[in-house]
């Protein structure tokens, strides 16, 4: 697939919530589609650390590479975005076991902390449901 735009996304849980971001007016996604904290690597930024730039960038949560752990799965989609581009993803995530902060909303995304039997309800971008459901088996086993 030409043109993959490589990201790194973060799963975040709270008791039997999910921290999920809300897409608004100015972000390149949809308006109201939920996704995983997540965005594109910058130059010469590695998976990791691109995740701890994100969680910070679109919920206000800090974490360090040390409480992040991999979900083995490497996910893929090919998603349509408001300006009628398509766009092909290749996303590694990361499972947040430690963070800070307080959540706070940016110019493009608000974070909700969503039950993950209500997954179902929302307007998703791919693979957040799978993603989420992959990183509660990994925190799970690695209790």
């Amino acid at each position: 697939m030409e043109n993959v735009i490589k990201t790194a996304g973060v799963l975040v849980f709270l008791g039997n919530n999910v921290l999920l971001v809300r897409h608004g007016e100015k972000a390149g996604h949809m308006n109201d589609t939920y996704g995983v904290p997540a965005g594109r690597l910058n130059l010469s930024e590695s998976s990791i650390e691109a995740a701890v730039r994100e969680l910070l960038e679109e919920t206000g949560l800090r974490t360090t590479v040390e409480n992040l752990i991999k979900v083995p799965e490497n996910y893929t989609a090919v998603i349509e975005r408001k300006d009628g581009s398509i766009k092909n993803y290749n996303q590694d995530t990361f499972l947040c076991t430690n963070w800070n902060g307080e959540l706070k909303a940016n110019d493009e995304t608000t974070p909700e902390w969503i039950n993950i039997t209500d997954l179902e309800k929302l307007k998703l971008l791919p693979n957040v449901k799978k993603m989420a459901l992959d990183a509660l088996k990994l925190k799970q086993n690695s209790v």
